[in-house]
């Protein structure tokens, strides 16, 4: 069957769904998911995703290429901009993040780019790997990462609804931290108990994984890169949860396979994490496995998997929606009751 409308192009549509909804949490996915798709729900995803691994025995390549539009150990990295989702343009590991311009340390602790302010630490309390990781945040990496989001999703802090616009950045030096770094949002709730809006973000980064870093190398590439990776990919995964903390309504209730999926999805993992996917994907047990069972260390390969195989099934169903409505539903009063904190971290 022919393609009506890209992989992309299904997940930009769902994205501006999920932005535009009154709904929040589980709801709005499942609105979303429906809205663009053959899929009732969020759970009828999941159940059609581990249903279809049943009709391939030991083939799980043909899984992954077929359903979920997968192709591993070619050079694109499998992001939703990628030739693999239906761009054309191959995007590999150098170039999901794109960097132009020489680096330059700011001049000042405070600084604002597309929409969002940032606040850095002191110079002289970072070390030599931790001010090329700022001068890099300043002159490249936040700049690339929202540019990739934009394009991935629509979506950015200029968005209408945006309810936070600034992030603190913080270091710490941590071997035993199994994070590579993690964005931390803070909520008000409102009124009804269940929603809640972000009003602060902040991008903790453990420079452990990111020491005696390569100046030479403009993704940041240090002594620990087959553990770590890129630096320009972590910093566009955790952006992509910030840009989801401004932007959505009960950002905080997503399942941990939608959260960590979709900031997955943004650079890609076919490369980073594929023998993760290859192990999920090698039998229907462990698929199942996977997506059923509360396991952090699956969320994210688990999440990408399920988000490719989401679209590229979306793209192939003839009379794929390709406009959406918001529902009617309305929020409750904007009485401040409490306040909470979320994290989201990118694991190694």
């Amino acid at each position: 069957m022919s393609k009506e409308i890209t992989a992309h192009e299904v997940i930009k549509n769902f994205m501006g769904v999920l932005d535009t909804t009154e709904l929040y949490g589980v709801e709005a996915l499942d609105y979303a998911v429906s809205s663009v798709s053959d899929f009732s729900s969020w759970e009828d995803l999941k159940n059609n995703f581990v249903n279809s691994r049943a009709n391939y025995g030991n083939d799980w390549n043909g899984f992954l290429v077929n359903e979920c539009g997968i192709t591993l150990l070619n050079d694109d990295t499998g992001a939703i901009t990628g030739s693999d989702a239906g761009s054309g343009v191959s995007k590999n590991a150098e170039d999901i993040v794109l960097e132009s311009g020489e680096w330059q340390y700011p001049t000042e602790t405070t600084f604002s780019t597309q929409g969002l302010t940032v606040y850095l630490p002191e110079q002289d309390t970072l070390n030599e790997d931790q001010q090329f990781i700022v001068g890099g945040l300043y002159s490249w990496w936040i700049d690339s990462a929202l540019d990739l989001i934009s394009d991935s999703y629509g979506l950015s802090f200029y968005n209408d609804g945006v309810t936070c616009n600034k992030i603190t950045v913080n270091f710490v030096n941590d071997s035993t931290a199994g994070y590579l770094a993690y964005v931390a949002s803070s909520y008000f709730y409102y009124g009804d108990a269940d929603y809640a809006k972000c009003y602060n973000l902040s991008l903790n980064i453990n420079s452990y994984y990111y020491s005696n870093l390569d100046t030479t190398n403009v993704n940041g590439s240090g002594d620990k890169f087959k553990f770590a990776g890129y630096l320009d990919r972590t910093l566009a995964h955790e952006f992509t949860h910030a840009v989801l903390a401004a932007n959505f309504n009960g950002d905080y209730q997503m399942p941990e396979l939608f959260s960590e999926g979709i900031a997955e999805l943004t650079h890609g993992i076919d490369d980073f994490r594929l023998y993760q996917i290859y192990n999920i994907a090698s039998s229907y047990s462990n698929l199942s496995s996977a997506v059923y069972n509360s396991n952090s260390s699956n969320w994210y390969s688990t999440g990408y998997m399920l988000l490719r195989y989401f679209a590229n099934q979306a793209s192939l169903v003839e009379d794929t929606i390709s406009a959406y409505s918001t529902p009617t539903d309305t929020n409750t009063t904007d009485t401040n009751t409490t306040d909470t904190n979320t994290t989201d971290t990118n694991t190694t």
